[in-house]
């Protein structure tokens, strides 16, 4: 069972990431069985963060309850901001608040992380909780694996890799600016993500409608269909993406 909904925009601070990672037009994803919440990015739903919830806790100063919801994962040091303004993940952030203002008894607790140490395959942190469950005399319900004819259990599949985000650095020019400036943005942009779908992004934050919007690379007028990492001209860390927003015409 899982809930998920789509939110304005997901920051992520912490000592992995010196530069902050920022998302727009997100969808969340939370399994309700193991607390995972997981960040996925349009069009294709590719994942681009995920976390514990059991790893977390609540951010109470930093919150403000239905708009913006700050949570700190203990195992990554990072800082969570999700900011919701469209209202379209109401259920999924309630039941987050709700879990982590009302955790679980730690024995609980213990017993999750006990079974996602196994389902992990790390045996030494599998143990240490296992005794810690034996002093306090703890009842787990474990289920078994179909096992095969050989008498083993089938080997799980591996997981799918996570492409690594493009890191790009973002230059606005504009009739609305009167001067030049040379001020740059980092941005990060999954690969395969289209011209398109950026327009989209940019027309539901910021109000700037997709036909005055033209993006460049090199002086290179990229069109909707582009991909990035994919398509030609080809980009490396720190190319620079250019967004050239035009004066709307009069009708």
């Amino acid at each position: 069972m899982s809930l998920t909904g789509r939110v304005s925009q997901i920051k992520i601070t912490g000592p992995q990431n010196p530069d902050i990672l920022q998302y727009s037009n997100a969808k969340l994803q939370l399994m309700i069985n193991d607390s995972k919440l997981i960040i996925m990015l349009p069009p294709d739903n590719e994942i681009a963060y995920e976390c514990y919830l059991n790893d977390c806790s609540y951010l109470e100063e930093s919150s403000a309850p239905g708009t913006v919801e700050c949570i700190h994962d203990r195992s990554k040091q990072d800082k969570w901001i999700i900011i919701d303004k469209q209202k379209g993940a109401v259920e999924l952030l309630n039941y987050m608040r709700d879990y982590l203002q009302n955790r679980p008894p730690e024995s609980d607790e213990n017993v999750k992380q006990f079974i996602r140490a196994l389902n992990d395959n790390k045996p030494d942190i599998a143990s240490q909780i296992a005794r810690l469950l034996a002093q306090n005399k703890t009842s787990i319900r474990l289920g078994l694996d179909i096992i095969n004819e050989s008498g083993n259990a089938p080997p799980a599949p591996p997981p799918e890799p996570v492409e690594k985000p493009l890191k790009l650095k973002l230059s606005i020019e504009s009739y609305l600016i009167n001067l030049c400036t040379d001020e740059q943005f980092e941005v990060t942009i999954l690969p395969r993500t289209t011209i398109n779908t950026l327009k989209q992004i940019v027309q539901t934050n910021v109000d700037i409608p997709s036909n005055n919007q033209f993006w460049y690379i090199n002086r290179e007028h990229l069109p909707d269909n582009y991909e990035f990492g994919v398509t030609m001209p080809t980009v490396n860390e720190n190319t620079v993406l250019v967004l050239y927003i035009s004066k709307p015409q009069n009708t």
